[in-house]
């Protein structure tokens, strides 16, 4: 498990991701590089499904902490895991509400 140091405020943790650049908290595809990133993003979720099978050799209960748009976690849900996640920023916690993936804001 890794940590930030020093902690940000939990209070003040969503307002680092709030910029429209950001681009792990949309699923915007209007720039080729947007594109080739979930691109990019779609392959390491595959591997991390495939982590996750090969640590369990079952499904189980995922618990994604700073679940942003909630695509990893509507990934393993479609493969049988029991999913649930973390997200501060409201409108990444949006667009995975329009999943089926409800997150929570904090712990």
């Amino acid at each position: 498990m890794l940590v930030t140091i020093p902690k940000p405020n939990e209070d003040e943790l969503g307002k680092y991701y709030e910029s429209e650049d950001y681009i792990s908290h949309t699923d915007a595809k209007r720039s080729a590089f947007e594109k080739l990133y979930h691109l990019v993003k779609l392959y390491a979720i595959r591997k991390k499904i495939k982590l996750a099978y090969s640590l369990e050799q079952k499904t189980g209960n995922l618990l994604d902490i700073g679940a942003g748009t909630g695509d990893f976690l509507n990934t393993a849900k479609s493969k049988g895991w029991n999913v649930s996640g973390i997200e501060p920023n409201e409108s990444a916690r949006e667009l995975a509400e329009q999943k089926n993936i409800f997150l929570n804001k904090t712990t």
